[in-house]
């Protein structure tokens, strides 16, 4: 089964306790692995979050 579970970027900040603007560094630095939703919205995979916290 696939465990896929996609943040948005303030769900993301809380979860990390960082802003969002250091949500969207990590992104473009590619410490996170996100997605684009649309031409504005991000999505990050909750799995690149909990290698973070491990």
């Amino acid at each position: 089964m696939n465990n896929e579970r996609w943040l948005t970027v303030p769900e993301a900040a809380t979860e990390l306790r960082v802003s969002t603007k250091t949500i969207r560094r990590w992104i473009g630095s590619g410490h996170l692995t996100a997605r684009r939703v649309g031409p504005k919205l991000l999505r990050i995979d909750s799995r690149t979050i909990e290698r973070m916290l491990a």
